[in-house]
């Protein structure tokens, strides 16, 4: 069992100009990877146990029905999965290529060495390789004995693509594509529904999307010395339909708070 980790997490004088950066944008926006810290994860992988979060069950239950298809169509390679999450989705996938490499490219640190450890466990045979970053940005793999001289299958499941605007995804794309070094992509997309099933997957009864929003705040206050306070946000979420875009995330707040790192 082999696993390796290489971080090339942002530094906090990158966090800190992002955060400035997107406070002065109208509206309001902060990149989508900034939600995943320890906590963040954590809360994520709560969400997706939600029963109004219906996606991630689904999208298993596709990738191990058609993973052989999968594999066949796009041969034997190196899988590069973009934010790995908890590793459910990539599972079926790993067994059907029977690949001797897996590398996973994800922004917290906890939540790689978490789902790279129930891997390797399930397939000693894969050697793993963590790469700790912004996935969304990344042009090139780290040099690493692992990764050299083999073909890439990118993975990028859970409508992930939706966090981006029309232009990030282009960049992004664009970047994957470079990343890759020509090889295929298997994006996981979702389906517009009925705008109350929408919302309700990103507003459940229990709170827990709330509270993944929320602590971002948190999260900023610990990292950049802010002095903001969640209570006095009020988290929304909203389903536009002429866009087919879904936006959420903690706004309408009461009081004066001091942005992070001004």
């Amino acid at each position: 069992m082999s696993i390796s980790l290489v971080n090339l997490h942002p530094p906090p004088a990158d966090l800190q100009r992002l955060v400035r950066d997107g406070l002065r944008r109208s509206p309001r926006q902060l990149p989508a990877w900034m939600l995943y810290d320890a906590e963040g994860s954590r809360l994520f992988a709560e969400i997706c146990r939600q029963p109004e979060y219906t996606l991630t069950q689904r999208e298993i239950a596709l990738l191990e029905e058609n993973a052989a298809a999968i594999a066949a169509a796009t041969g034997p390679g190196v899988v590069v999965e973009f934010g790995i999450g908890n590793a459910r989705k990539v599972d079926p996938l790993l067994t059907a290529l029977g690949s001797s490499v897996f590398a996973a490219l994800d922004i917290s640190l906890s939540a790689l060495k978490e789902a790279l450890s129930g891997l390797a466990a399930r397939h000693p045979n894969t050697a793993m390789v963590g790469i700790c970053c912004d996935h969304t940005r990344l042009e090139q793999l780290p040099q690493h004995p692992a990764l050299d001289s083999q073909r890439r299958i990118g993975f990028f499941p859970g409508s992930s693509l939706g966090n981006f605007t029309p232009e990030e995804a282009v960049d992004f794309l664009r970047n994957a594509r470079q990343l890759l070094a020509g090889g295929p992509l298997l994006l996981g997309l979702d389906q517009p529904r009925e705008p109350a099933l929408m919302e309700a997957a990103y507003d459940d009864a229990a709170g827990v999307s709330a509270a993944f929003a929320r602590n971002l705040l948190q999260r900023l206050n610990r990292d950049l010395q802010g002095d903001a306070d969640p209570a006095q946000f009020r988290y929304r979420a909203h389903w536009q339909g002429a866009a087919a875009a879904h936006r959420n995330g903690s706004g309408e707040h009461a009081g004066s708070d001091r942005a992070p790192g001004r």
